[in-house]
């Protein structure tokens, strides 16, 4: 993921002045909502990012070759945030880059549920928005997020190639469990969608809120219910401990 926050820069080039210095904002996630840290692997995607646009401004070939073909006046600053995976914090940012309107390009978010605000804020000032890791199909919608996009495909294909799976296995009645953020939704839209087409019948779609006990709980006795022996579950690492 070293490049991720290096895709536009190329188109950037040839229309540079005799001095140009674009600004990103990065939006990553490094806490929880509860202030707890995620891990290394989130740090490791904040510390990969800062790496590439050190490149980038040192014209340092090793890991990003991107730099070579740069503009010599063209350079690159960046401010670097934790949305905490939250949509109000991605909001609260998205909102005061758009006042300062000094950022060029907003790299992130992870979490589609924080991208998909950020990117309708950002449309009214007409700032691009590129994520690294917001899988939703919702926002390949258009005419919503008109300048937003993505260097990971969306949440589609995952969903085509479960339902293939399922078709090929002669799985035809499935159950699913998703979390009802962005993500979730959209997930579960893709899912029931190539399933009408491939013949596998969804007996249950049903939504949980994530760590929230009482909604998992629920949504699992509702699945149960159904008797259903092949169950899809769209869900954040957090809570599959609890519907397990």
């Amino acid at each position: 993921r070293v490049c991720w926050c290096l895709c536009f820069v190329e188109v950037m080039r040839c229309g540079c002045e005799p001095t140009f210095t674009a600004k990103l904002g990065v939006m990553v996630r490094l806490h929880g909502s509860d202030g707890e840290r995620l891990g290394k692997n989130r740090e490791n995607v904040a510390g990969a990012a800062m790496m590439a646009l050190k490149h980038v401004r040192t014209r340092n070939t090793t890991l990003v070759t991107l730099a070579a073909p740069l503009h010599r006046h063209f350079d690159l600053d960046f401010e670097i945030v934790d949305t905490k995976s939250e949509p109000p914090i991605g909001v609260e940012h998205a909102l005061r880059w758009n006042f300062q309107g000094d950022i060029h390009t907003v790299i992130g978010a992870a979490r589609s549920a924080v991208s998909g605000p950020v990117a309708l804020i950002s449309g009214f000032t007409s700032t691009p928005v590129l994520s690294y890791a917001s899988t939703s199909s919702a926002l390949s919608d258009k005419s919503t997020y008109p300048l937003f996009s993505r260097v990971i495909p969306s949440d589609d294909l995952p969903a085509f190639a479960l339902i293939s799976i399922c078709k090929d296995v002669n799985w035809l009645n499935i159950a699913l469990l998703f979390v009802q953020d962005t993500y979730g939704q959209g997930y579960a839209q893709a899912v029931q969608s190539h399933a009408m087409r491939e013949g596998v019948r969804v007996v249950l779609a049903t939504a949980f809120f994530s760590e929230d006990s009482e909604s998992i709980e629920d949504a699992v006795s509702a699945v149960a219910e159904t008797g259903a022996r092949i169950i899809l579950c769209v869900s954040f690492a957090v809570d599959i401990p609890e519907i397990a």
